[in-house]
């Protein structure tokens, strides 16, 4: 019950980031901006955390560190950049209920890279998930006005995430969960560096108290955190369970973009989010038997 509980906050938390951005992006930070930043101070922060806490964590082969700037750069830099310019373009329920055609994007790759077999199940769970997209993007109408960029974009950023998670399995291979996201982190943080102006985002950033609060909220609370209770939970918990738990994200997102955003929401998207999360837990439940 306890890993379960865990894992719901853990997407909760994730779910809840969507609001801050939006807020960053109100007060004249663009989307480029505000993923940088995150990585930036997340990185610093894991380093600070796992530095005090256990520094063999913090130990790799030098041969390896490409692979930890692939997931960095590659997977997480441009899952949030994506993201976040998909957030500012369409809405933050659209654009992250986009981003968790991940699973499926894993599955379509994991065909000619791991020689995974594509079953009826599973092509079910694939059909569910561009079905959901569909109505999340107003192929049926319903969901107001819809931007292709937006669109496209919230796509990506399930690519970037599949890439993560493609990389992520062969780093995981010879290292834990926190020394992937650790070294994940500080490459996306390397880079993110090369995509923004520093001294004048940092110049803007401490001239605004509540612009700096925002990038901790997003640093610490919604990536940091979270990272650390799903690991938790996961000791407990079956990763297919916990992939399905995760779900709690998408729909956060949701009643935030609602409740606190203002942002339309219509029976359409509800219907996408449907869609797409019962692809999740039909893909999920197959992974867990196999």
């Amino acid at each position: 019950m306890q890993s379960t509980i865990l894992i719901l906050i853990s997407g909760v938390l994730w779910g809840i980031m969507g609001l801050f951005v939006k807020r960053l992006t109100i007060l004249g930070f663009t989307s480029v901006e505000v993923s940088s930043l995150r990585w930036i101070f997340s990185a610093v922060l894991l380093l600070l955390i796992v530095g005090v806490a256990d520094r063999g964590k913090l130990r790799v082969r030098p041969r390896d560190l490409p692979k930890f700037a692939a997931s960095g750069i590659f997977g997480m830099l441009a899952l949030s950049t994506l993201l976040y310019m998909s957030m500012s373009r369409t809405s933050i329920a659209v654009a992250d209920v986009l981003m968790y055609t991940s699973p499926i994007w894993v599955l379509i790759a994991s065909v000619p890279l791991f020689g995974e077999r594509l079953d009826k199940r599973k092509i079910i769970a694939v059909l569910l998930a561009f079905l959901g997209c569909a109505f999340v993007c107003g192929v049926f109408g319903g969901v107001g006005r819809v931007s292709l960029t937006g669109i496209l974009c919230g796509l990506g950023s399930g690519v970037a995430y599949a890439s993560y998670s493609v990389v992520g399995k062969f780093i995981l291979r010879d290292y834990d969960s926190v020394t992937l996201t650790l070294w994940s982190s500080v490459f996306a943080g390397i880079g993110a560096l090369f995509m923004i102006d520093v001294p004048g985002v940092f110049t803007r950033l401490i001239g605004s108290p509540g612009s700096l609060i925002h990038v901790f909220l997003i640093a610490g609370v919604c990536t940091i955190a979270p990272f650390f209770l799903y690991s938790l939970g996961l000791r407990s918990c079956a990763a297919s369970k916990a992939a399905v738990l995760a779900c709690a994200e998408p729909v956060t997102a949701a009643v935030i973009s609602v409740a606190f955003a203002g942002e339309h929401f219509s029976a359409a998207l509800a219907v996408g989010i449907i869609l797409v999360i019962s692809a999740i837990i039909l893909l999920q439940k197959r992974t867990g038997e196999d």
